[in-house]
């Protein structure tokens, strides 16, 4: 059951009141007494219904005295995947910490961003800061800058000039190829997404790369493309790959086409990890409960997001335009059960 102002005022030891007070921005309240619901606010992850609150006041959603940032989603971007989703939290947490209200939209399905076709709220400029997830059309961008907008990229590198946060899919990339072939894989298959997607095009870099440094042939057919991120762009991979002469001993893909691969092996008699070994990247919720649960890389979302809007907030007060700022964070190895060592094999 999610928390209650009572249970906020009660964690806080003040009265429900006095939450709303802090909760409106009224000046009545001491700073100390402020301090406290605040914490108990972010301890107990309460979320006020803001919509009931404007409502009751008979105040427009938007208006001057109110702060809001904008949260758009790019392209590929679906709101209810693991990672975009905890992006997003770590936003709404860190935003809602600092009193400031996020607002959600997408142009993930639109064919065009301009004018017209923008979400009303930015079209009608009632959002200067927005935050940008996942890649998106350069044109698009600029066209905001242009504008007076200021824009925070998560997930996508963006033209040069923009403030980003990123995450460091090369090394991840990197890591993972290195932990297959550390445990005596030599036929390692690669399943990306979208080819011009650039997490597909890092993850094929660092996988040609670290075939080449341990002197591994490259056989393009262990490449596959998908344009989608999903179950079944995992399951078509699999498929392709055990189509081979001689098919892989180890398959690398992000953690949902990974579970893909789990299913359609189970579906031909393949066992995981004894005939093949499967990593991911991501580590969505899934990959833990899975059987076998998914060894992966974790892309570390929550961060991210709340690294965007700090990056906002620094925005919001900074007395001079500071250059553009590119953070990057490294995933993380997760080992779990679907990745098996060949060499004990070897007598």
């Amino acid at each position: 059951m999610s928390p209650t102002i009572k249970d906020v005022a009660r964690e806080a030891g003040v009265s429900v009141a006095t939450v709303s007070r802090v909760i409106n921005g009224s000046e009545a309240v001491s700073d100390e007494i402020k301090n406290r619901v605040l914490k108990a606010i972010s301890q107990l992850n309460y979320q006020p219904n803001l919509t009931a609150r404007f409502l009751s006041q008979k105040k427009p959603l938007f208006s001057d005295n109110t702060k809001y940032v904008g949260v758009l989603f790019g392209k590929y971007v679906r709101s209810d995947h693991y990672f975009f989703s905890s992006v997003i939290s770590g936003i709404e947490k860190t935003m809602f910490e600092n009193r400031i209200n996020v607002v959600i939209s997408s142009v993930s399905h639109r064919d065009s961003y301009f004018p017209i076709d923008l979400p009303l709220f930015i079209a009608e400029k009632s959002l200067k800061y927005l935050i940008v997830i996942g890649e998106t059309d350069p044109k698009f961008l600029f066209y905001l800058k242009e504008n007076g907008f200021i824009v925070v990229m998560v997930d996508d590198i963006g033209p040069i000039g923009f403030d980003c946060v990123l995450c460091d899919y090369k090394r991840g990339a990197l890591q993972a190829v290195e932990y297959l072939i550390n445990l005596g894989h030599n036929h390692i298959g690669l399943i990306a997404g979208a080819e011009h997607h650039y997490f597909s095009r890092a993850l094929e870099n660092s996988y040609l790369k670290v075939l080449q440094v341990h002197g591994i042939p490259i056989r393009r057919e262990y490449i596959i493309y998908n344009e989608d991120f999903n179950l079944e762009g995992g399951a078509r991979g699999m498929e392709k790959l055990y189509s081979l002469s001689q098919p892989p001993t180890a398959i690398f893909t992000n953690d949902e086409m990974a579970i893909g691969v789990l299913q359609k092996a189970s579906e031909m008699n393949i066992p995981i990890p004894e005939k093949l070994s499967v990593i991911g990247f991501d580590d969505i919720e899934m990959a833990r409960f899975f059987h076998p649960p998914l060894t992966t890389m974790k892309i570390p979302g929550s961060e991210m997001g709340r690294l965007a809007a700090k990056l906002v907030l620094d925005k919001m007060h900074e007395e001079e335009h500071l250059p553009a700022q590119r953070i990057e964070l490294s995933p993380i190895l997760i080992e779990r059960k679907s990745c098996i060592s060949l060499k004990k094999n070897i007598t």
